[in-house]
This record gives C-alpha cells, sequence and structure tokens, in this order.
C-alpha cells in the first residue's frame, strides 16, 4: 500500500508548489499599484492562472488515485500525467530560449537546470503509475 499512498501524496505536493507560485503571483499582481506598475498587475494576474488551474487538476488527480476502483486510478494517473507533460516541456522550451541569442544569453545553466527539474517532475509519475495500476488490498467486509 506504500505505492498507493505515494500516488496520492506525489500530485499534492506537485498542487501545492504551483497554489505557491501562482497565489503568490496573483497577490502580487494586486500589490504593484502606482504610475511605476505599467503592465505588471496584468501580467501577473494572467501568469497566475495556468499555475492555479494546474494546481487545481493535481489535487482533483489527487482525489481520483485516491479511490479504489482501477477506472478512476488510471483516470487520476493519465491526468497528473498530462498536466506534468506540459509542465516539463514548457519548462525545457523555456530553458532553451534563454540560451538563445541576445537578448536571452545567460550561459547553458539555465537549460541544464530546467532539464534536471523537468525529469525529476516527470519522474514523480513513477510510482504514480504504478500505484494507479496496483490492485487494490482486499478487506473484509
Amino acid at each position: 500500500m506504500r505505492l498507493r499512498r505515494a500516488a496520492v501524496i506525489i500530485p499534492v505536493i506537485k498542487g501545492i508548489i504551483c497554489a505557491v507560485i501562482g497565489g503568490s503571483a496573483l497577490a502580487s499582481s494586486f500589490i504593484f499599484t502606482g504610475p511605476n506598475a505599467d503592465l505588471w498587475p496584468v501580467a501577473l494576474f494572467v501568469f497566475s492562472l495556468p499555475w492555479l488551474l494546474a494546481a487545481a487538476v493535481y489535487w482533483i488527480a489527487a482525489f481520483l488515485l485516491a479511490r479504489t476502483l482501477v477506472v478512476w486510478r488510471v483516470s487520476g494517473a493519465l491526468l497528473d500525467g498530462l498536466v506534468s507533460a506540459a509542465f516539463a516541456v514548457a519548462l525545457v522550451v523555456e530553458g532553451w530560449v534563454q540560451t538563445q541569442e541576445p537578448p536571452f544569453t545567460l550561459g547553458i545553466w539555465p537549460f541544464g537546470i530546467s532539464i534536471a527539474i523537468a525529469a525529476l517532475w516527470i519522474g514523480g509519475l513513477v510510482p504514480i503509475f504504478l500505484g494507479a495500476f496496483r490492485p487494490p488490498r482486499s478487506t473484509p467486509i
């Protein structure tokens, strides 16, 4: 049953990370005011929406992974995998853009770091998929 618990806890932690990033961007969008704010509040508000949506999807996936029927667990694992793959692709593309021609040249380190974070994020799917396809323990009635 340890894999089932890990399969539920990992999406919850991913959801908390996304909610913290999205919530801080949303709070910052309401804090930045004044004549020098320009479009920062609007940009931060728009930036916060995908993070908060990802957090909600991760928490829905965790709820589905906690169910006992395989149909719910598999759909939760696929939902988590979809959001994790989108996150990893966006992270790698952003790291790749950072290594291109000026004004984005920051060296090769952002690309390597983004590859490492994306690999860790996708690596978290292994216990999720193993826990989703594992049959539940039979319990006495």
